[in-house]
């Protein structure tokens, strides 16, 4: 019986260390999946990182450029109105200057005696 019971012993120590290193290595293996999706999944943080500062990119350069059109609209804007006010000013100063060439042609008129006062 001796010799039967150690080798039922010896069995079942390797069957116990055959299952010991089964469940190491199921362990590794899972560890190593675990770290492949945790680095996958980072790569996917990041390129998703990367989009989203393109974006504001795009988004902050196209602002920049509305801002730019719309002072560019705004400068026309003014400077029409600048123009138009400057021939108005120079209209006004052309009626002015015809009226009091006028008053002078009148006076002058009078003066000679072409003209009979009221």
């Amino acid at each position: 019986m001796d010799v039967t019971e150690k080798k039922k012993k010896k069995k079942k120590k390797k069957k116990k260390k055959k299952k010991k290193k089964k469940k190491r290595k199921k362990k590794k293996k899972k560890k190593n999946k675990k770290k492949k999706n945790n680095n996958n999944n980072k790569k996917k943080m990041e390129e998703e990182e990367e989009e989203e500062e393109e974006e504001e990119e795009e988004e902050e350069e196209e602002e920049e450029e509305e801002e730019e059109e719309e002072k560019e609209e705004e400068e026309e804007v003014e400077k029409e109105e600048e123009e138009k006010e400057e021939e108005e000013e120079e209209e006004e100063e052309e009626e002015e200057e015809e009226e009091e060439e006028k008053r002078r042609e009148r006076s002058y008129a009078l003066q000679k005696g072409y003209l009979n006062e009221k």
